[in-house]
């Protein structure tokens, strides 16, 4: 089904896009002499491109297209709280970039084992190594989903085609070309988000004022915030105002510590203009959001008052709107920033990969030794391979979801339930408490790991026994669910420690078990919560759990586990954390 009507004037301009980003990859491929050159940028990137480039890889075409759409189908509520994201993020930045610049870092990682061990670094370096490559999938996938069912597109050409195109100019420019193609890709994005804006603004009554005044009158406002019910903490409401408070500002802590973020702030060369990359950005993304939220609220507001029988949903009726109201040439032009959006986020995962698999990998255990020329050599490669496995794994959740009926939610489930990935908590308590250690980093990870799989089951599980309940009668998961789902848990964790003291005087093997016992402790937290619920709310309908509360309950225990562990947890030795956490910053490292 083709939404938008693309002709071949439109075609033209989308391959002229493609074009112009392999040249750009082209044109740096001569001017990358080092690892630092083709990583980092020299080290002496502009800030401003570099803001405009952090804006960009947090921004995919999901966030382009079905972010008007959630605004169209639901209002603004969900949306809303984002506003408030780059400017925690400008926050995240100043807490931890500082330590980073201290040690010079290529990864973020390279942190963990100063204050952790050099096992934590290389456990952070793997899950963000197969989180990122799910991701890159994930991005490619939505991205085909989308163009096929707006432009008729086979989903497999969609992946593969902006797959390798994003491979070629990233794996030949490194990160000049990543920084300044996201540059370009920023104004055409905000081209075709301009048209589209202006076009609404002169279609719909009363203009951009009447636009937003009718949706507001109309329900797909901010409505939801007057309601009693959005302020509770029922696992089983669409929108909860304090999961997505939390989860919104967690997310933004987080981007301090991610592979993509810290790899452009170390380009800047500087703290200082570090943090003015992260400000900029900030005060790019602000009025960027708006734009997309006035945008789902206008075409909500044209539909409405001109009904189209063919519109039937959000993105559909975006696409609706580009095909038939836009001028020649543009629904090419949005189509390119539609692209733009994706390949720029899959440009810095392929680059951000590419570092940690030469600093974390190659240097470390292959070739400590190697010049240059070589590393240069070796992260092209990693570039190309990273780049294919993204796209192997995007066909992997395409036939997962064409050929065994699943949604998006359960692929996302499935491939991104094998690993236990390191995120803010683990570097924010590093650089919060002098007591963060090795063995403090294991059982936080364990935990969360398994208290971040309770979660996922019961929000996939809920979900699809929500979906299947009309045909099957049953409400399996998404009711109220026996307390085997807390005692077998239990059981594990009585197992694990009794194994722990068959060898009570080999301490190694009694901390292993014991730290290994956490997993199904978190396990078993999450499972408590999810019994707990699902019977208080059995009322022989299904219940599906809120996207935006199974957060919720990951962020709470860690915290509370990272309080206790700081007041009660055992000291420490003054070469883990002289010169590496807050009240001893200005310290010497004792260690190199």
């Amino acid at each position: 089904m083709n939404q938008l009507g693309l002709q071949w004037w439109d075609y033209a301009v989308i391959v002229v896009y493609f074009i112009s980003m392999l040249a750009i990859g082209w044109y740096f491929s001569k001017r990358n002499n080092d690892a630092a050159d083709f990583l980092l940028g020299g080290r002496k990137m502009p800030y401003f491109p570099v803001a405009v480039s952090m804006l960009m890889t947090v921004f995919s075409t999901y966030s382009l297209v079905m972010g008007p759409g959630e605004i169209y189908n639901h209002g603004l509520d969900w949306g809303v709280l984002s506003l408030i994201m780059p400017f925690i993020g400008v926050v995240s930045v100043m807490i931890f970039t500082k330590f980073f610049f201290k040690i010079e870092a290529f990864t973020p990682f390279e942190y963990l084992a100063f204050r952790y061990d050099k096992y934590a670094r290389l456990i952070g370096a793997i899950g963000n190594t197969y989180s990122q490559m799910i991701y890159a999938g994930t991005v490619l996938l939505t991205t085909g989903k989308i163009f096929e069912a707006a432009a008729g597109w086979p989903c497999w050409i969609t992946i593969l085609v902006i797959g390798i195109i994003s491979i070629i100019y990233t794996g030949s420019g490194g990160m000049k070309a990543v920084v300044w193609t996201d540059f370009i890709q920023f104004f055409v994005m905000l081209f075709g988000m301009g048209a589209l804006v202006v076009t609404l603004c002169m279609l719909v009554k009363g203009g951009a004022w009447g636009a937003v005044e009718y949706a507001f009158e109309n329900g797909h406002g901010l409505s939801r915030f007057t309601e009693k019910e959005f302020y509770s903490l029922w696992p089983y409401i669409r929108l909860n105002f304090w999961a997505l408070l939390l989860a919104r500002v967690w997310g933004a802590l987080g981007s301090g510590v991610g592979q993509m973020t810290v790899q452009r702030l170390m380009a800047t060369g500087s703290v200082k203009k570090a943090v003015k990359a992260q400000f900029t950005s900030a005060c790019l993304t602000l009025p960027t959001v708006l734009l997309l939220d006035f945008i789902g609220l206008a075409i909500f507001s044209y539909y409405a008052q001109n009904p189209d029988p063919a519109v039937t949903t959000g993105d559909l009726a975006l696409f609706r709107f580009i095909a038939t109201k836009l001028p020649p040439l543009i629904p090419g032009i949005f189509v390119a920033a539609a692209l733009a959006a994706a390949m720029s986020t899959l440009s810095s995962v392929f680059n951000g990969d590419a570092a940690v698999w030469l600093k974390e990998y190659y240097l470390r255990f292959w070739r400590p030794q190697a010049d240059e020329k070589q590393q240069v050599r070796f992260s092209k490669i990693a570039t190309y391979i990273v780049g294919l496995a993204a796209i192997v794994l995007a066909l992997l959740q395409e036939v997962s979801l064409r050929y065994f009926n699943q949604t998006l939610v359960e692929v996302e489930m499935i491939f991104g339930f094998i690993f236990a990935t390191v995120g803010f908590n683990q570097y924010f308590f590093a650089i919060a408490s002098r007591k963060a250690s090795s063995l403090s980093f294991w059982s936080m990870l364990a935990f969360g790991y398994g208290l971040k799989d309770s979660m996922l089951i019961w929000y996939a599980g809920s979900k699809r026994c929500t979906h299947t309940f009309a045909q099957t009668g049953e409400l399996g998961l998404a009711g109220p669910i026996s307390w085997l789902w807390v005692g077998i848990p239990v059981a594990a964790i009585v197992l694990f420690w009794l194994i722990a003291y068959i060898k009570p005087k080999t301490s190694k093997w009694n901390l292993t078990w014991r730290v290994l016992s956490a997993i199904p402790i978190g396990f078993t937290c999450g499972t408590l919560i999810w019994y707990i619920f699902s019977n208080i709310a059995a009322d022989g309908k299904p219940h599906e759990l809120s996207f935006t509360w199974q957060a919720l309950p990951s962020i709470l225990l860690n915290w509370l586990f990272m309080i206790v562990w700081h007041f009660f947890g055992p000291e420490v030795p003054k070469e883990r954390y002289y010169g590496l956490c807050w009240g001893y910053s200005d310290k010497n490292m004792i260690q190199k």
